[in-house]
């Protein structure tokens, strides 16, 4: 029991093995009397094979977990890298267990050695089906949206009875960042993140500077952030516009390069500052014994590019708020069928195309402007995964067996609010056809 108890404290705390079997942990258990230290690991050996005893011994629940459970098996798998480098793929189970009961258990986190093409990382995938006789209960795959993925699925169904389009499900937080990584960035965000990788300084500045006011912003952000000394004097403005009733000042945040979610924060806090920044901006002055210190002046915003701040702040902040709540475990005890679950897929798309449509109606006779292009390239990369939904029914049928929603959701919303009455047509054969297989299923 209490070397249960000492293997479990290793790998929740992140104990490494030679901590695990330091000479001061000794001499502190030791204090413990004599029991203790009979108990006590001889190396950081020992503890590596306690670890794997314990492996062993608990791989066994699992298995038979898997093997008793009343549904199909769902998986989930990432690469991950770990601190020393080595690259693993975690694999994650989804089932209902034999006693009625919603599993999320990690079934393997294999070492990944060589490309991490979907053939090779399928091949270790497989080992780990195989290990635990999943070939037969295999159900859906939730992944993000990498084409590795797509292509790791279609070498596993050489080998396991997976129809890839139908099964394969695709992460909703990672549909949301895709798009609204269109919005901010454009078309093209991988050649926008090719350019900056390995650029000069001023050459980072001027290719962020042709991003509008959040180009603009960004430079302007990491230009103050860079110096304390600059910060101080953003410091100072806030306290020389403050009333006498605010006691703090508070710093710019700049965003992490291409998360989209850390630009939101860097655009709220902005126009909380603008301003400071604004009597920074008429202030500032150009170093006169440095002539290749960037001309900020470049990056200055005018009233136009607050404005289209205020636009992307506006617009940006239900997607900040539905990517948190997407977050959530549809299968926490008390929560079931929450955030995160599969019904509430399309109807955060939905939610998504309604607040395009309407962003797209309010700047549409308007000039070209950076946020008019971006609402154009999200609104592209959305309707593509909407495509995408129409190949796994599941989606549809999710929605529709929901007990709040059910066919009335869809009536109101794809044959109404959006005028999409071939979708809803679409849905209602898709999912009876859906249904007439799992009966099919359940007669055999």
């Amino acid at each position: 029991m209490w070397k249960a108890q000492f293997v479990d404290w290793i790998i929740l705390e992140d104990v490494t093995l030679r901590q695990a079997s330091s000479k001061r942990l000794q001499w502190l258990i030791l204090n413990g009397g004599e029991l203790a230290s009979q108990l006590l690991p001889e190396s950081h050996a020992s503890v590596s094979r306690w670890i794997h005893d314990a492996f062993q011994r608990r791989w066994k629940i699992i298995f038979d977990l898997i093997k008793n459970a009343k549904s199909s098996v769902h998986l989930s798998f990432d690469l991950w890298t770990a601190s020393n480098g080595f690259n693993y793929v975690g694999i994650v189970s989804h089932f209902v267990d034999g006693k009625g009961l919603k599993r999320d258990v990690l079934i393997g986190l294999p070492r990944v050695i060589g490309p991490h093409s979907g053939e090779n990382i399928a091949t270790y995938i497989k080992k780990v089906i195989d290990c635990y006789e999943l070939g037969s209960k295999l159900g859906y795959f939730v992944l993000d949206n990498a084409s590795t993925n797509d292509t790791c699925l279609e070498a596993l169904a050489l080998w396991f009875p997976i129809d890839v389009s139908k099964r394969r499900l695709r992460c909703i937080g990672h549909i949301i960042n895709l798009v609204v990584r269109a919005v901010i960035f454009g078309e093209n965000v991988s050649k926008f993140e090719d350019e900056l990788r390995g650029a000069s300084d001023e050459t980072c500045f001027e290719i962020w500077a042709r991003k509008g006011a959040i180009g603009k912003l960004h430079n302007l952000a990491t230009y103050i952030r860079r110096s304390d000394q600059r910060r101080q004097v953003l410091r100072d403005l806030q306290d020389e516009l403050a009333s006498d009733d605010v006691i703090f000042t508070i710093d710019l945040v700049v965003d992490g390069k291409t998360r989209w979610n850390s630009v939101y924060l860097m655009a709220k806090r902005a126009l909380e500052l603008r301003d400071a920044l604004e009597l920074y901006q008429i202030r500032w002055q150009k170093p006169r014994n440095d002539p290749r210190h960037r001309d900020l002046t470049k990056d200055f915003l005018d009233a136009e590019g607050w404005a289209e701040l205020q636009r992307f702040r506006d617009f940006l902040e239900p997607f900040y708020i539905l990517t948190k709540t997407m977050e959530g475990n549809a299968n926490r005890d008390g929560k079931e069928g929450g955030h995160g679950a599969v019904w509430e897929t399309l109807k955060t798309m939905d939610y998504m195309f309604i607040a395009f449509n309407n962003a797209a109606a309010s700047c549409r006779d308007e000039p070209e402007s950076h946020f008019k292009r971006g609402i154009e390239c999200g609104w592209v990369k959305l309707e593509e995964y909407y495509k995408l939904t129409d190949m796994t029914p599941v989606y549809r049928a999710a929605l529709a067996l929901h007990p709040t929603y059910g066919y009335d959701y869809f009536e109101e919303h794809w044959n109404g609010t959006m005028r999409k009455p071939s979708w809803f047509k679409g849905m209602k054969t898709v999912v009876s056809s859906l249904y007439d297989e799992y009966r099919r299923q359940a007669e055999v």
